[in-house]
């Protein structure tokens, strides 16, 4: 694991796995409301920050604004998984 688990400050805490064993974190750094997401797979050493809260980046992720490559939901192939959803607009944008 590239950084500390929780408790230690400065750690990742998981809070969502995915089946292809990667993780999303969030990196323990500062007040909880301030914490950044992190992608993780644990079969590589390769990690990314993404400096939002886990509901924007759940968002962005699922609406292919933000791209990872730590994870690779999506094949070339897929339809976006919220065109269905297009009257949505989250109140960050």
């Amino acid at each position: 694991m590239p950084l500390p688990v929780p408790p230690g400050t400065g750690g990742l805490l998981p809070w969502a796995g995915l089946d292809n064993g990667a993780y999303f974190c969030w990196l323990t750094v500062g007040e909880p409301d301030d914490w950044t997401v992190v992608a993780w797979n644990p079969r590589s050493w390769f990690y990314e920050p993404h400096a939002m809260g886990a509901v924007e980046f759940l968002h962005g992720l699922l609406s292919r604004r933000i791209e990872t490559e730590t994870c690779g939901l999506f094949d070339e192939d897929d339809e976006d998984v919220l065109a269905l959803s297009a009257g949505f607009a989250p109140a960050w944008t």
